[in-house]
Formats: C-alpha cells, structure tokens, sequence
C-alpha cells in the first residue's frame, strides 16, 4: 500500500504541474487568436471607386464639361459616403487626372482586395435626350474586335455575372428608393466588368449630350445624392451594418 500511495501521489504531481503548465502557457497565444479574430471582425469590406476616364482620355465633352471630370467629382463624393457606412471601405483605381488602361483597372481592383466594384461615367448618346442612370453588368451581344496593342481579358464566369447583376439590382433599388431617375440595367461587354472574383457593375449617371441632364449632373448636390444612393446600395448588397438613410431628390 506504500508503492501504491507513492506512484498515486507522483501520478497526482504530475497532472498538478501539467495542469499548471496548461494554465499558464496558452494565455498568450489565446489572446493572440481572440484578437486576431476581432480584427478579421473588424476588418472593413473594400470597394473600388473607378472613375472612368482620365487623363488623356477626357471622355465624351459637351455644354463646357468633361466626362473625366465629373467622374472624377462622383468618384471622390462616393468615397466619403463609403466612409459613413459602417463596413465599409472606399478605395479608387485612379487617383486625380491621369491615365490607366482598362485592364489595368480590373488589376487594381483585385490588387486593393475588392469585394465590389463600381465604375463612374457619362452617356453619350446622339438624340437620346434624358435617359437618367443606366446600369450595366457583364454581358456580350456582338463579337468585339479590341485596338491593337490593347490588353484583351477573358470573359467572367457566369457565377460572376450573376453576381454583378444582384450587384446591380441593389444599386437600381436604392437610386430609385433617393427618387433618382432611372432607366434600368443592361448588360456590355465593356472591359472593366470583367473582373473574374469581383462583381462589378457599370454606372452611366446621365446623357451628357442632353443640357438639361448634363446641367444635374454637374450639380454638386445631385452628385452627392448619387453618391449616398450608390454607397447604400453597396452596403446592402455587401451585407453591412447601419444605411445611409435614403434622401429625397433634389
């Protein structure tokens, strides 16, 4: 019964100082992981800002305004509204007046880790007179032939363009939930839509050949409604807390 005592209490000191040891060795590392996991959390989902045009490129010009510079101008009002929802973060292809190719556009995008994309422009339509904001997502019609020398990307998978259409719906529903006017959505097969991870989706905010329309949208008020309609439709889409409050139109 003394060996037996013996191994029982030398069994018993083992577990006591494995149990010490267990206790006192993983804190570190735990806390570690708990805030590692409150960053991941935390951590904002990123959406790219492409303002179209730029540089040399201006664009489509009439009634005294540049296509690139209003781009430009909704661009940066739709990155400090990405700012007021809680979530999210803006980021944005080109910064100020200068060039990038298109499909250096798609390359930034998965290079600043997006999980949407949204790419600002003007209509140039002949005749068309008001059209109000048209959508478009991925989707080819007619064999396209690109400019020599230009970069030609592969068509997006379909799960993609599907995602770029419910893209693009919620962005329909909070334009007109702002009372926007708008046309509908459509589909092109213009090069920046054909990210092949981010669902992207292209904004035509007018036809700046119409001086009525062209006059709203280098409206400094309109384009910040535009703005907040587009954050709030992103933030809904990307599944974020706390929406910026739809406004009426002016």
């Amino acid at each position: 019964r003394r060996g037996t005592t013996s191994r029982l209490g030398g069994s018993f000191m083992r577990r006591l100082v494995s149990l010490a040891l267990a206790l006192a060795l993983p804190i570190p590392a735990a806390a570690q992981t708990l805030e590692a996991a409150a960053a991941s959390h935390a951590k904002p989902k990123i959406v790219v800002i492409d303002a179209g045009h730029g540089g040399r490129d201006q664009g489509a010009i009439f009634h005294g305004l540049k296509e690139k510079d209003l781009a430009r101008s909704i661009a940066d009002k739709l990155q400090l509204a990405l700012a007021a929802v809680k979530g999210l973060a803006a980021r944005e292809t080109r910064e100020g007046d200068r060039y990038l190719g298109l499909a250096d556009r798609v390359d930034k995008a998965k290079e600043l880790g997006g999980k949407a994309m949204v790419s600002i422009h003007a209509d140039d339509i002949r005749g068309g007179g008001e059209r109000g904001v048209v959508l478009y997502y991925y989707g080819r019609f007619r064999k396209l032939h690109p400019r020599p020398g230009v970069r030609v990307l592969s068509d997006p998978p379909r799960s993609q363009v599907r995602a770029s259409r419910e893209l693009a719906r919620h962005l329909h529903k909070s334009l007109r939930e702002h009372g926007i006017p708008v046309r509908g959505i459509d589909r092109a097969a213009y090069v920046v839509l054909k990210s092949p991870r981010i669902p992207s989706v292209l904004v035509e905010v007018g036809n700046l050949r119409d001086g009525r329309e062209a006059g709203r949208m280098a409206d400094p008020e309109f384009q910040e409604l535009v703005s907040r309609a587009l954050a709030q439709g992103l933030g809904s889409y990307l599944q974020v807390s706390e929406p910026i409050l739809a406004a009426s139109a002016r």
